[in-house]
């Protein structure tokens, strides 16, 4: 096709030269792109728009090859901070390393090296999957975690066999250690609040649009981050589509229920129509919840980290409100009871709630059928790429539990009934 006319956002017409009488009038921009390939631009189907804005300012670790590359990397930023701020990064995978620092637990260095280079900051450095974080002494100290500290419910805090501290927090744990960056943070002015969140956002645009993204899933966003996204789409100041994840409390969700909006007034440039909510962690960092133990962590099944009521009362209040829910789920045990819960809802409500996403289904063992489910329908899955080859190194491709991410995108279909037997492959079952 020679001509594309687009009016108010949208295509309207895709055909030759000889139309393009019928749409130039005294106001129509026409742009000649002088022969070259124009495609629509790449949606984002699962991402963090807030999260990605911060890997652009703080310290990006996804490319490094050692724990030495990341203390050296940390000691350079301890020389540009002042005594007592926080020195924060996200990326690191320990899998991904050219070796295995010594000494170590799990295959996770002590946090003696940042104490040395960084004794004066405290310092958080984000896992790639978000699901565990290494912090220094300094941080450990402000969140007065020690080592006879009790691990929050679906959170851990990795010791080693003799009880010393590693600097690891999984899952919920990181909660510890992100109350006392709170503190910190808070001690801010709002306008800074306001100014830094908006740097980052921009820069995450930017990034997209260098990268042909046009619209972004974001899986999170709190109530204050909806709040300036709105803003800046009444300013029509958005430089691309936004679909909206809220991931709040139970509570905090139907206190602000007013504040979904289906779409915003800027040209649908915001949609706030879903809720995230996390079951469980991450296979790289051993949070996933699986049935049977990891192969490499004896006697460990990762962690369930939000109560299934809450997850059930949620599940209620999105389908009362035709929100969609969109449940992270990684382990075999976390779909499982996902599933189960969804199939309760199924039998009350029918096809009503048959678009519900199993965000992120990294499953490694068989997922049962849904026994006694049968009113047709089926599931459906889209591997999302970059996830599944986040942890590709520490995954088996046959065996019991390992560690691993294999990312899929679950819609719970009316009968979910499926074997997820492999990576990239998710098959029917037998019917029962």
């Amino acid at each position: 096709s020679d001509l594309v006319v687009i009016r108010d956002g949208r295509i309207q017409f895709v055909g030759s030269d000889e139309k393009a009488k019928d749409f130039i009038g005294d106001k129509t921009e026409v742009i000649d792109c002088k022969g070259r390939w124009v495609m629509p631009g790449f949606i984002e189907g699962h991402g963090h728009i807030h999260g990605l804005g911060s890997s652009l300012v703080d310290l990006d670790l996804m490319s490094v090859h050692s724990w030495e590359e990341i203390v050296a990397k940390v000691a350079e930023a301890a020389k540009k901070a002042a005594p007592g701020e926080w020195i924060i990064g996200r990326g690191w995978h320990q899998e991904k390393w050219d070796h295995v620092p010594q000494p170590n637990y799990l295959g996770y260095p002590y946090h003696g090296d940042l104490d040395k280079v960084a004794p004066d900051n405290p310092v958080w450095l984000t896992h790639a999957s978000g699901h565990s974080s290494f912090v220094n002494a300094k941080a450990l100290a402000l969140a007065g975690v020690s080592a006879a500290t009790p691990a929050p419910p679906g959170g851990s805090i990795v010791k080693d066999r003799s009880g010393k501290l590693m600097g690891v927090l999984e899952e919920t744990a990181q909660s510890l250690v992100g109350k006392a960056y709170a503190e910190w943070y808070d001690q801010l002015p709002d306008s800074v609040h306001r100014e830094r969140w908006q740097k980052r956002f921009q820069l995450a645009e930017q990034e997209c649009l260098a990268n042909g993204i046009t619209s972004f899933q974001d899986a999170g966003s709190s109530w204050q981050q909806v709040e300036w996204m709105k803003q800046l789409a009444d300013d029509h100041a958005l430089r691309i589509r936004h679909w909206v994840m809220v991931r709040e409390g139970n509570a905090s969700l139907r206190r602000n229920e007013g504040q979904f909006a289906r779409l915003s007034d800027a040209d649908g440039f915001l949609t706030v129509k879903a809720v995230k909510v996390s079951l469980d962690g991450a296979l790289g960092s051993y949070g996933a919840w699986l049935l049977q133990p990891y192969s490499d962590r004896k006697g460990w099944t990762g962690l369930n980290t939000f109560n299934i009521d809450s997850l059930r009362s949620i599940a209620e209040f999105c389908w009362d409100n035709g929100l969609q829910l969109c449940v992270h789920a990684i382990g075999d045990r976390a779909n499982r009871e996902t599933i189960d819960l969804f199939a309760e809802q199924i039998d009350v409500r029918g096809a009503e709630i048959a678009l519900h996403p199993v965000e992120q289904q990294r499953v490694r063992q068989v997922v049962e059928p849904v026994g006694g489910l049968d009113v047709g329908g089926e599931l459906l899955a889209a591997l999302q790429a970059d996830a599944a080859a986040q942890d590709r190194l520490c995954a088996a491709l046959s065996g019991q539990a390992h560690r691993g991410e294999r990312q899929r995108e679950c819609c719970g279909g009316p009968t979910i009934r499926a074997h997820c037997i492999a990576p990239c492959e998710l098959i029917p079952a037998p019917d029962v």
